[in-house]
């Protein structure tokens, strides 16, 4: 099978040759090449038309896709499929159509982990540490993650059926929930020590930045600020300037880059952004925690 494959991807490229379209390469034997999307589109018609597996056209691109973003060798290279894309968009907005918890698998259970404030799951009394057993009627012991996150959320205003099992409770608790749209904010901050204003980002999220400049009138009494990066992986660029405003006096760079100029290989273009508004807090002693996975 896998010679038959061969002789047919090789066959492809001898009838894209036969159309006169330059030459094929010397190993074929045809003194004359022919444009590498031909070569590609053929083989792709042919593992369509005649490989033992059915594949549809969706899955071979995606692999294909995969396969030219695994080639270059970077790890910040990535393609999405629109879901998980959607994804993507869910993570960096913290909104989201569903009941407003954070779940985890904990000894091979489904179990909630964070229950967020005024959120749907929050007013029907769902607690931390309750374990996922039951959705829409469906056994869900078993269950991944993902398959209770894809199951739990939905359109807003429709119920789901939940059923937990809670520590020193005999029965599972049943709950019917009626989804709305949850926002999951990226940034908390607090007071620490009487005298140091405290400030968790997540993660570089639409909103994170106003949501920073929000946490400086909370801590206005603070004497300094500890501002906590730590397993940040990032964000949006645009909001990422934003935050920096807030930090640093106008007229200073915020950030650069240096990328190659389209179709001029030899030819790179700079870009740079300042800061634009007063540094918010200049008179405060500022301390930014960092490790090893925060990023952007």
């Amino acid at each position: 099978m896998f010679r038959r494959a061969c002789l047919l991807l090789i066959t492809s490229l001898a009838l894209f040759a036969e159309s006169g379209e330059g030459q094929v390469p010397d190993t074929l034997g045809r003194g004359r090449a022919i444009p590498e999307s031909q070569v590609f589109l053929g083989a792709l018609q042919n593992i369509l038309n005649y490989h033992q597996t059915t594949f549809s056209d969706s899955t071979l691109w995606e692999e294909a896709l995969e396969g030219l973003i695994e080639g270059l060798d970077d790890p910040y290279a990535t393609v999405f499929t629109p879901e998980e894309f959607g994804v993507f968009e869910e993570d960096n907005t913290g909104d989201y159509a569903g009941i407003g918890v954070q779940i985890t698998q904990l000894n091979d259970r489904v179990t909630i982990t964070a229950v967020f404030r005024k959120t749907p799951a929050d007013e029907v009394g769902l607690v931390v540490g309750d374990q996922i057993v039951e959705v829409k009627g469906v056994d869900a012991r078993a269950w991944t993650v993902d398959m209770a996150r894809d199951s739990i959320r939905g359109p807003v205003g429709t119920v789901v059926d939940i059923k937990v099992e809670r520590s020193g409770v005999g029965e599972p608790l049943a709950f019917p929930i009626r989804r709305n749209q949850v926002h999951v904010s990226a940034v908390t901050a607090s007071m620490v020590h009487d005298s140091l204003g405290y400030i968790l980002v997540d993660q570089v999220s639409r909103g994170s930045a106003a949501e920073v400049d929000s946490a400086f009138g909370v801590l206005s009494d603070a004497k300094g600020i500890i501002l906590d990066l730590r397993r940040n992986p990032g964000g949006y660029l645009n909001e990422s300037l934003s935050m920096a405003d807030l930090f640093l006096d106008r007229g200073k760079t915020l950030a650069s880059t240096v990328s190659r100029s389209p179709g001029q290989p030899n030819k790179t273009v700079e870009e740079s952004w300042a800061a634009r508004l007063p540094a918010r807090i200049s008179e405060k002693t500022l301390v930014v925690l960092v490790d090893r996975y925060t990023a952007s």
